[in-house]
């Protein structure tokens, strides 16, 4: 059975220590720490990783490659990074995709998160044997589809977030309408992408009602929304003139 050490202290440290505490995995965990001896942390490092024989480099993307290239004594060690984005040289990929906010998670919520993991012909590089108390989820992608992958992530999660808070700010700030009125109906359009996908699409881009978008691009003029709901429009809607929407 793997012996795992946690590189790291922020949030998807925290999160992957808590899950193990979870399961009864015994662990270690270390984090770089501000000091003008460096020496003494590269020591402290070399004892906590003693035992280990996987160690998750869960640190910045940007900081990986130096980290390990500056501590040598790593390279007998399984190495795991968790970027969604990245691919590293003789670093197994493991990527859970979801959100890591402060609060933690409880079990059923950690086994559930898929885990996308880099396409390996290493047998020790294989999710099963990286993490065989993990009963998650797993599906296998190309290292050289890491970008495309990350940018889907991004486009929909943040993307949707940003368009949440922009459209809750809108309600509170000109209407006068609290967040909470938005909750059922984000709720349910949600549930709908998953058990009905595209046609859970609803409103005027799903019926080509242009009376309605030129209204409510008119309505949404000289805020940020407006921009966004006319590229919609013209992405959903193609055959559709809106060089004057919403300028009047």
């Amino acid at each position: 059975m793997p012996n795992y050490c946690i590189i790291g202290g922020g949030r998807l440290a925290r999160h992957f220590s808590h899950y193990f505490r979870l399961l009864g995995i015994p662990h270690t965990q270390w984090q770089r720490t501000p000091t003008d001896n460096p020496c003494a942390d590269k020591t402290l490092l070399k004892q906590v990783i003693a035992n280990a024989s996987h160690i998750l480099l869960l640190i910045s993307d940007q900081a990986i490659t130096e980290f390990v290239a500056e501590n040598g004594f790593l390279a007998d060690k399984i190495l795991i990074h968790c970027s969604g984005a990245n691919s590293y040289p003789s670093i197994a990929g493991v990527h859970p995709l979801m959100t890591f906010g402060e609060e933690l998670y409880d079990l059923a919520t950690y086994e559930a998160i898929p885990m996308v993991c880099e396409a390996s012909s290493r047998v020790d590089f294989q999710f099963p044997q990286l993490f065989p108390q993990l009963k998650n989820p797993v599906h296998i992608i190309p290292p050289e589809q890491k970008a495309l992958y990350h940018a889907y992530c991004v486009c929909a999660g943040n993307f949707s977030q940003l368009l949440w808070q922009m459209s809750a700010d809108g309600m509170q700030s000109r209407l006068g309408l609290p967040v909470e009125v938005l909750e059922p109906y984000l709720q349910k359009s949600l549930e709908n992408f998953f058990s009905q996908g595209p046609t859970a699409l609803t409103g005027p881009l799903a019926r080509g009602d242009q009376k309605t978008i030129d209204a409510n691009l008119a309505a949404l003029k000289n805020q940020p929304l407006a921009a966004i709901y006319k590229q919609f429009s013209k992405t959903f809607l193609p055959a559709a003139d809106l060089s004057t929407s919403g300028e009047h």
